[in-house]
């Protein structure tokens, strides 16, 4: 979205030009200027106007040469850069064109084509960096969508291959398996198959809000049954490498998020935790509140997080480290949460514990029923 007002950088060695030319911007723009090369750089590096006019003839420092210093700068590259020039040779405009500028106009120039050329330079300068910003969204929400359908393809595994094998199990000893036996492989079965209906309709609703442009429905609603549902989700996981699933959230206490977002949240700090704890170690998961904010934390008996790591395991280019069973992962977990937790006006943390693992743990302020 274009500011109210665009900033434009005015750079010319004669007074008179530059007077003439605010005196053309001034009612649509915010006007800077700069009677030569090396202030018209200081002046853009400070500053970052939305373009800039750019007149090629001044002394030690022209246009052309403050232009290719401009487009060498990543801070600065991508500033549009009208040229203004008494020339009108050709090759004078395929020079400047090859310095990175957008556009040209002749002096002296008309004042409707100069506002304009600046009007629709800046819009595109505004829908380039939106398409870009539309981009990188676009690539994180994939990765997002990798990172959960491995995690979901993971327990789906789990939750039918167990379920097969017991049924196989049975109809293989049909005949001889006595009743109490029986009731409890179907009962283990039925769970199974309630979990997997619960991933399915999680996957759909997550994929129901990608297709909405990630909406964002916050409300109050209780914690501890979000909790003790994503715990019991990765029971099979947890038990295969004998670690121990705790839950310790109050049975009353609210918080006012996106479920959805949460619930994944939970998921993905849940599954981070079992995947780096050695076997017969405890995963806990707690809750409070404190100065109008609610804290959920994570908290492992694992491996801990060597130190180089704890300021950058959030960040875009993190990699994955294999767990203690070997397990891989994508990385793109944590990169979910911290989105998540940020669409809350929150913040997200770790930190390694004392007696060794880590803590995960993030706040959401409250708000009122």
């Amino acid at each position: 979205m274009l500011p109210e007002k665009p900033t434009v950088l005015i750079v010319d060695d004669q007074p008179i030009n530059l007077r003439l030319a605010a005196e053309v911007l001034k009612n649509d723009y915010r006007i800077l200027i700069a009677d030569n090369g090396e202030k018209a750089i200081k002046a853009t590096r400070e500053r970052k106007p939305d373009l800039i006019l750019l007149d090629i003839m001044m002394p030690e420092t022209s246009g052309i040469q403050v232009a290719r210093i401009l487009k060498e700068d990543d801070e600065t590259k991508d500033i549009p850069i009208i040229f203004l020039t008494a020339k009108s040779q050709p090759e004078d405009t395929v020079e400047a064109f090859m310095a990175g500028g957008v556009d040209y106009l002749t002096k002296p120039f008309q004042k409707l084509e100069l506002l304009q050329r600046i009007k629709t330079h800046i819009q595109l300068s505004y829908q380039k960096k939106e398409l870009f910003q539309t981009g990188l969204e676009l690539k994180q929400l994939n990765e997002e969508k990798n990172k959960l359908f491995s995690m979901v393809a993971h327990d789906l595994r789990n939750f039918v291959g167990g379920s097969h094998g017991l049924l196989k199990i049975t109809l293989q000893k049909f005949d001889q398996m006595d009743r109490e036996t029986l009731r409890e492989y179907m009962e283990i079965v039925m769970e199974n198959l309630e979990k997997t209906t619960l991933l399915m309709n999680e996957l759909l609703a997550w994929s129901h809000k990608q297709s909405h442009a990630l909406s964002f429905s916050p409300q109050n609603f209780l914690l501890k049954p979000e909790v003790l549902k994503n715990l019991d989700n990765y029971k099979t996981m947890a038990e295969g490498k004998n670690i121990r699933l705790i839950g310790e959230v109050p049975d009353d206490m609210k918080i006012f998020g996106d479920r959805l977002m949460i619930s994944t949240i939970l998921r993905n700090l849940i599954h981070n935790a079992i995947k780096y704890t050695d076997s017969g170690g405890t995963v806990t998961v707690t809750a409070h509140r404190e100065n109008e904010k609610t804290y959920v934390a994570v908290i492992d008996s694992g491996v801990g997080i060597p130190e180089e790591y704890l300021h950058t395991i959030f960040d875009e280019k993190a990699e994955s480290k294999p767990g203690t069973s070997g397990e891989k992962g994508t990385a793109v977990g944590l990169k979910v949460c911290k989105n998540y937790v940020e669409k809350h006006h929150g913040s997200i943390y770790v930190k390694n514990n004392a007696g060794g693992g880590a803590r995960f743990e993030f706040f959401i302020p409250e708000q009122a029923d």
